[in-house]
């Protein structure tokens, strides 16, 4: 009986063992090529130091505005709001700045996977509520370290919902996200809608009634928009209309900086060349003077002028610009004459 093969030799299980612990080595020995070849960390977040959403910021400002309208109409009484840009951050960051005591309310964001969460806190509640009964929004005192009363947990929900109401219809133009709300709670130890490392977007709503106010923090997972994000990353509308102004502005200055020759024709002969041929120095040649001249630039008639001497120089006395629709016609026609 045949003795049984192995089913690797030692040769190929040592260059096995080289392969894993070898550094960049290829299987043959030689060293990998570069070319563009990049080292890529799966598990590293440097990357979102420097990504922009334009198309969420545009969101995000058109939502303000509209949120404010409607939370004046809901408190009765006129608000202040301004957004601030909006920040990626690490979840435990962003908690830490958050007080123990908080209303926070819980969304999820169907289609995209994952939750998002309202952070509206003690002050800011108590300012809705002096609206909601007729006050002029002031704060309360010494609220920090208070439990929320079933009043307080019911108008943190009434204003999540309808900031998250207002918040998704600005997302239908871009893609159509459902916030659903799902609850409230009012300690920030038990909610969690992601793990301390896993990044968020933290858009910031400063709201101010007569001398008081607050913040209110909308918190939504990064990992929600990675399908999205070439969508969000994209430069808006207002972007490219800007940097086409800004190059139209750019263009407009260095064409009107540029000199260009000037020409008129004062007068003209039509003669035989026979009479071209037998001219003499001080034979004269009669001219028709017309009564108006065109300034042309490289052939295009611009302006109709009259022409005589003006400080011992001759000079052209613009009477008419020529408007642009009839300049071509006109090259034609001066062009032809030549």
């Amino acid at each position: 009986m045949e003795e049984e093969k192995e089913f690797l030799s030692q040769d190929e299980v040592d260059a096995l063992l080289d392969g894993i612990g070898g550094e960049g080595a290829a299987s043959d020995g030689a060293p990998l090529p570069q070319g563009d070849i990049r080292p890529y960390d799966p598990t590293s977040r440097d990357y979102l130091a420097e990504t922009r959403l334009p198309v969420l910021e545009n969101i995000n400002e058109k939502f303000s505005r509209a949120l404010r309208i409607a939370l004046s109409e809901f408190l009765k009484i006129n608000c202040d709001l301004t957004i601030s840009p909006i920040r990626i951050m690490k979840y435990a960051e962003l908690v830490h700045g958050i007080p123990a005591i908080t209303g926070i309310s819980v969304f999820s964001l169907v289609p995209l996977t994952g939750y998002g969460a309202l952070f509206i806190d003690h002050n800011t509640t108590a300012v809705f509520i002096d609206s909601l009964f007729g006050g002029g929004g002031r704060a309360g005192k010494d609220l920090a370290s208070r439990a929320y009363t079933p009043i307080e947990v019911r108008v943190v929900e009434k204003v999540s919902l309808l900031i998250l109401e207002c918040y998704q219809k600005f997302w239908t133009d871009v893609h159509p996200v459902e916030f659903s709300y799902l609850k409230t709670e009012t300690e920030k130890q038990f909610v969690s809608i992601c793990r301390p490392e896993d990044p968020v977007v933290m858009v910031s709503l400063n709201i101010k009634i007569n001398q008081s106010g607050g913040e209110v923090i909308i918190c939504l997972p990064f990992a929600a928009f990675e399908p999205i994000l070439s969508l969000l990353a994209k430069a808006t509308d207002e972007e490219n209309a800007s940097a086409d102004r800004n190059w139209l502005r750019l263009l407009s200055a260095q064409v009107q900086s540029a000199e260009v020759e000037l020409n008129a024709n004062l007068g003209t002969a039509t003669i035989p060349l026979r009479q071209i041929l037998e001219m003499q120095p001080g034979d004269f040649i009669p001219i028709s003077v017309p009564s108006t001249v065109s300034a042309m630039v490289d052939g295009f008639p611009l302006m109709d002028c009259n022409f005589g001497i003006s400080n011992g120089q001759y000079s052209l006395r613009v009477e008419k610009i020529i408007p642009q629709n009839q300049q071509e016609n006109l090259h034609g026609s001066h062009n032809g004459n030549r």
